[in-house]
């Protein structure tokens, strides 16, 4: 059987030929399903085991976050000066952002990574005033 192919074109040149090629491509193409096996188990097993790991570390990361979050609101006016809407520390910064639908709490890592959590939802949007002119009235037709 030949293991690489790839730097030559293979030209049969009777049936015989052919009838080896055949058997070996279907070697082949075994050996690459055998190898893309491995990979989606191995990929498997890898996930299954970094994913208990990512867990862990999730539930560490929204403890401190919600921890962080818990101080922040208690102290928010103690943390910020007059006018301003975040506080920097040497190891990141937490910030307020309000937009026109909810506030939101953002802590910004020092590698820039951002973790933010929505506050509180504003009421549905007002509805637009009703407008001050009044509807012309209709000119009653004279018989």
């Amino acid at each position: 059987m030949v293991k690489n192919l790839s730097w030559f074109v293979f030209k049969p040149r009777d049936k015989d030929e052919v009838k080896v090629a055949i058997s070996d491509l279907d070697d082949v193409t075994q050996k690459i399903q055998e190898i893309r096996n491995r990979l989606r188990e191995r990929i498997a097993k890898f996930s299954s085991e970094a994913n208990i790991d990512i867990e862990a570390f999730e539930t560490s990361a929204k403890a401190l976050f919600e921890g962080i979050f818990e101080y922040a609101k208690e102290n928010r006016y103690d943390l910020l000066d007059v006018g301003e809407k975040s506080v920097k520390f040497s190891t990141g910064t937490i910030s307020w952002r309000n937009t026109l639908t909810h506030e939101e709490f953002v802590v910004r890592l020092i590698d820039g990574m951002e973790i933010i959590k929505v506050i509180k939802k504003l009421a549905v949007r007002k509805p637009k005033p009703k407008s001050k002119l009044k509807p012309k009235k209709k000119k009653k037709k004279k018989k």
